[in-house]
């Protein structure tokens, strides 16, 4: 282009974007921004507020208390009242089963000082037909009625048996959420146990619905809330009751051997009497007749 040409050529003006397209891009960025923010906020913020894992037991204690010896449990046998409360008769109600094997249910919770001291015949019983993995290790709350019982949790916990399966909802933990002041949750209850949980947790069963813990002994009997007073094992630590465990002479020994003896005779029932010489055992056979004397077992045929 000749140097008149381009004197007389229109000037040309760089491309600008419009005002309102920048100023969107820049909303939608600072959206972008404020979104990210917030999602690493809930994500902490859920982390931070959610409750504390339940340590494991130590092997001593879960050792101790899932191989108490058959001599301690003949020699205990079945105290009864007042000191064992025995689990009480479910009548002719379908057996609960998971599968092949009739189920023993539990729901509790941490905070619960009744299912602390519940779940210490239940691992003793429960463990003389099969085993357990990963039992945590918790205490009742401080602000409960009988506080800082000392137990173990089946949160996490696994069970494996070739005559029951046993299924556990720990509900609720012993630690407050601040800023509900609540115990903070912790498992749901199965949509499936529901309905039966309604039938159970109720008068008659119950004097006060909504108690916990609910056992549910594979339909044959129920304990709702504790064999035996909580009160025997507020304040002591876990280790000293294991230890009494083997003595059948202490007042913990008798209370949780005891309530164990009661559990495993109903248990031998709904397993056809199996394995037999745990069921034959002497224990076993004053847990049976205490129970049938009470009702929460039928005599034997013949």
């Amino acid at each position: 282009m000749s140097p008149e040409a381009e004197a007389t050529a229109p000037a040309r003006h760089p491309r600008r974007v419009p005002l309102a397209l920048a100023t969107m891009a820049l909303v939608v960025v600072v959206l972008l921004v404020a979104l990210s923010l917030l999602v690493v906020r809930l994500t902490t913020t859920h982390h931070a507020s959610g409750p504390p894992p339940t340590p494991l037991a130590p092997a001593s204690l879960v050792s101790s208390a899932t191989s108490v010896p058959g001599s301690v449990l003949d020699e205990v046998g079945a105290p009864g009242a007042p000191l064992v409360t025995p689990p009480r008769s479910l009548g002719a109600q379908t057996t609960l089963r998971r599968g092949s094997l009739p189920e023993v249910l539990y729901v509790g919770a941490e905070f619960c000082p009744f299912c602390a001291a519940e779940r210490w015949p239940l691992v003793v019983a429960l463990s003389r037909f099969g085993h357990f993995e990963h039992l945590g290790e918790a205490s009742s709350a401080t602000g409960e009625v009988f506080p800082s019982v000392p137990s173990f949790s089946f949160r996490g916990a696994t069970y494996q048996s070739p005559y029951l399966a046993f299924s556990a909802v720990e509900t609720y933990s012993a630690s407050v959420d601040p800023g509900a002041g609540t115990y903070q949750a912790l498992q749901q209850v199965p949509a499936a146990d529901r309905a039966l949980l309604s039938r159970l947790d109720r008068p008659p069963s119950t004097a006060v619905a909504g108690s916990l813990p609910v056992v549910d002994l594979a339909g044959q009997a129920l304990v709702i809330g504790a064999q035996f007073s909580p009160g025997l094992l507020s304040g002591l630590s876990a280790s000293t009751v294991a230890r009494d465990l083997t003595d059948p002479t202490s007042p913990v020994a008798q209370a949780i051997d005891g309530a164990a003896n009661e559990l495993t005779a109903v248990l031998c029932e709904v397993t056809g009497g199996r394995p037999g010489i745990l069921c034959t055992s002497p224990a076993v056979r004053q847990g049976r007749a205490r129970l049938t004397s009470s009702g929460a077992l039928s005599p034997p045929a013949g």
